[in-house]
């Protein structure tokens, strides 16, 4: 039988599953060169109580709203990639001693994270070396994240692959994924981005994971946002960027008070998110009825971090 070379070389695309209720949402995206190309946007409500803190309570009827989204695709092989939510996960700084090999190295973040009470036997470990510090020359210590994910959330998305019968590409925090994904557009300076949204908000800066604010949108005070956010934007970033699904937030966080705010008391210039700009998209074609592009940002970032 002959084989089809055209074919073999074209670029397998890879599918972002955003498991967030009430909706269920998936990007399907693709290599096209240097680009990535948006191929599909979907979503289908989920029943109540599918999932609760993060934790999958029904996998079949889970597996079965997924299935709605996936079976119209016609992409059998296309890998999957889930996130964990900030529900099941717990993020510590570390400050551990340089010159380690790798072994060792996870042998010290294992012993520190279980000082925490995060053992080994109870969650899935993780880490990342922050970049040093600029003007150090001599580095005696280095400055790690670790990550501890719930062995249960991990199993509960390993099953929930297999029951679709596809290949698992990835499992990453999803509020680093996210920030990664929008500040693909930044500056070599370091913008700062700040996620809004009814079921959580965080901070992205630097190098360190984005960070969990005690702040909700239903507070009309902008005050405590700010008081809030101040001692984690150092060094001052040259740009704020937003991430809200504003239709959804209440009336006072408007897009022209959230910039205001912040360009008045904190000298900051805020302005909404943009994709990267390697994304081909067509929010008109592309974007189903009556759905927001920013809803679907965290199901891009997934595929986008499955195509890395």
């Amino acid at each position: 039988m002959a084989c089809n070379l055209l074919r073999s070389l074209r670029p397998q695309p890879c599918i972002g599953l955003d498991l967030a209720p009430p909706h269920l949402r998936l990007a399907l995206v693709r290599r096209r060169g240097r680009l990535r190309e948006v191929l599909r946007l979907a979503q289908v409500a989920l029943p109540d109580g599918l999932l609760q803190e993060g934790q999958i309570t029904d996998l079949d009827a889970l597996a079965q709203a997924c299935r709605r989204l996936l079976e119209p695709l016609h992409q059998p092989q296309a890998p999957l990639v889930l996130a964990m939510p900030g529900s099941c996960l717990a993020i510590r700084r570390l400050m551990l001693p340089a010159g380690a090999s790798d072994w060792e190295r996870l042998a010290q973040v294992r012993a520190e994270m279980a000082a925490y009470g995060l053992p080994a036997t109870d969650y899935v470990l993780d880490y990342r070396i922050a970049a040093p510090a600029a003007g150090r020359k001599a580095v005696t210590d280095l400055t790690v994240w670790a990550w501890a994910a719930s062995s249960l959330a991990v199993e509960d998305r390993l099953a929930l692959a297999a029951a679709l019968n596809r290949p698992l590409a990835a499992l990453p925090p999803e509020d680093d994924c996210l920030s990664a994904f929008l500040r693909q557009t930044a500056t070599a300076c370091g913008d700062a981005l700040l996620h809004l949204e009814r079921n959580g908000c965080w901070l992205a800066h630097g190098d360190a994971p984005a960070q969990r604010l005690r702040w909700h949108p239903a507070v009309p005070d902008l005050a405590a946002l700010l008081a809030e956010t101040a001692p984690l934007l150092r060094p001052r970033p040259q740009r704020l960027l937003l991430d809200c699904a504003l239709a959804r937030l209440p009336a006072p966080h408007t897009l022209s008070s959230l910039c205001t705010a912040f360009a008045r008391y904190a000298g900051l210039r805020a302005l909404p998110a943009p994709l990267p700009t390697s994304l081909l998209l067509k929010p008109s074609e592309a974007l189903p009825a009556g759905a927001a592009l920013a809803s679907f940002h965290r199901a891009l970032a997934l595929a986008w971090r499955g195509l890395a």
